[in-house]
């Protein structure tokens, strides 16, 4: 199952490709300002939002144990929230093996730094979970 901002940045790119070319000049001429501004910027700005939207794809591993919706199951860790610098030092760590983890290990073993970089920037996206306290 997709996550939110995953849907919305499909969307997005639907009304874009599909939509937008259809309004006629209107369309046109957004879409002109679009690619304009993007390519005054930063060439490569719309493929790297849509990645780091999405975890560029490689957030489906995350959910497998962390839930659908990154917030933690039964003892597996919220990851959702979390700062960008934390996740990607618990990213790093393992993959350097300077932090051990039989389950994340061979989870991280072929990410590449930029993989990690747009997982980190998806998941702080995310609001986090709840924090339950026990009453006083």
């Amino acid at each position: 199952r997709p996550f939110f901002c995953q849907v919305e940045a499909v969307e997005t790119i639907i009304w874009l490709t599909e939509v937008a070319p259809s309004l006629g000049k209107k369309g046109s001429r957004f879409l002109e300002e679009i690619e304009d501004a993007s390519q005054q910027a930063n060439p490569d700005l719309s493929r790297m939002a849509l990645k780091l939207a999405t975890g560029a794809g490689k957030t489906i591993q995350c959910g497998i144990c962390h839930g659908p919706d990154m917030r933690g199951v039964a003892l597996i860790p919220p990851i959702a929230g979390r700062t960008a610098s934390y996740t990607m030092r618990q990213l790093w760590d393992i993959k350097q093996g300077t932090r051990v983890s039989p389950l994340m290990g061979p989870v991280v073993a072929n990410l590449t730094a930029e993989d990690m970089m747009h997982i980190v920037a998806y998941l702080a996206s995310l609001p986090p979970s709840e924090a339950t306290f026990p009453a006083p």
